[in-house]
């Protein structure tokens, strides 16, 4: 009876050990959906209409973003996604968020079609997008959504917590 009590309190403890271990890895859980609720009530907000078709570019985007978990961190309320600068493909197209998408490999995002996330390309070989956090992507959104009509977007949500990928026409 004592082993079994000693095994079960050791595999409780490796249980635990491994329930930290993923959470302090960061890369817990990371999943894209669209939410036509959501997303309605945040182009209510922004005074656009919610235009569901624009959802699918929206997730495409949000996909792309999520593609390399190990590439995600949170800082304040954005997700931030890290994605290398290479000469030979998105380097020389930081000015144009549309363009860096297509040549890092983002590829349907169409022409008249704005996705607003930020783009920072201020550190060495290396840019940063930045997602807002759902609940207060309102905000950080308002310029973006300035001269646009239309909003559709996507969600993402990382270890429990939504950020928005939203695009506009």
């Amino acid at each position: 009876m004592k082993h079994w009590k000693n095994l079960l309190v050791c595999l409780l403890a490796g249980v635990l050990a491994l329930g930290v271990l993923t959470a302090c890895s960061g890369l817990g859980s990371v999943n894209t959906g669209t939410d036509a609720e959501k997303a309605a009530e945040l182009a209510r907000q922004l005074k656009v209409a919610y235009a569901p078709e624009l959802d699918n570019t929206a997730k495409a985007v949000a996909e792309w973003f999520v593609q390399e978990p190990d590439s995600l961190r949170v800082s304040g309320l954005d997700l931030v996604y890290t994605v290398a600068l290479d000469a030979d493909s998105n380097m020389g197209y930081t000015k144009d968020l549309n363009a860096f998408l297509y040549w890092s490999g983002c590829y349907g995002v169409p022409e008249d079609v704005t996705v607003a996330l930020l783009l920072d390309d201020s550190t060495a070989m290396t840019a940063r997008l930045y997602a807002p956090q759902a609940d207060s992507a309102a905000a950080e959104l308002l310029e973006d959504a300035a001269g646009h009509s239309e909003l559709g977007a996507a969600f993402i949500d990382y270890n429990g917590t939504a950020y928005v990928v939203a695009v506009f026409r």
